[in-house]
């Protein structure tokens, strides 16, 4: 059985995909039934990794490989959209604090930057 994966317009997957722990249960629960089989037709070098992962035994099937690329690319798309979330959260706090009248000469940020830098290999 096929499924449709959700995509980045379907917003409610993507904000339960951030709280959920088993990726697997999001998709799945999230998944549309689309047709009963698929064909896909894959380039020389994608046939060979997943006859790679199959041979060393990290898989029993082309399937299981699909699906856990699949996850992983859920959990990629996740930890982006976190990292996104937190950027702009980042932006919005320093312009917050530009408007408080709170600002820093470049400098003097680069020199504090260069500090941590330096106390960071050292440690």
């Amino acid at each position: 059985m096929m499924y449709r994966i959700p995509n980045a317009e379907d917003s409610t997957f993507f904000e339960e995909a951030k709280t959920e722990k088993n990726l697997t249960n999001v998709i799945m629960s999230k998944a549309v039934v689309l047709y009963p089989s698929m064909s896909i037709t894959l380039k020389p070098e994608q046939t060979a990794m997943i006859q790679e992962l199959m041979a060393d035994g990290s898989f029993q099937n082309a399937d299981e490989v699909l699906q856990a690329a699949l996850v992983l690319l859920v959990a990629e798309r996740k930890a982006h959209l976190e990292l996104l979330d937190e950027t702009r959260h980042k932006v919005d706090e320093g312009i917050a604090a530009l408007d408080r009248g709170e600002k820093v000469d470049g400098e003097t940020f680069v020199n504090g930057l260069l500090k941590q830098l330096q106390q960071a290999k050292q440690s």
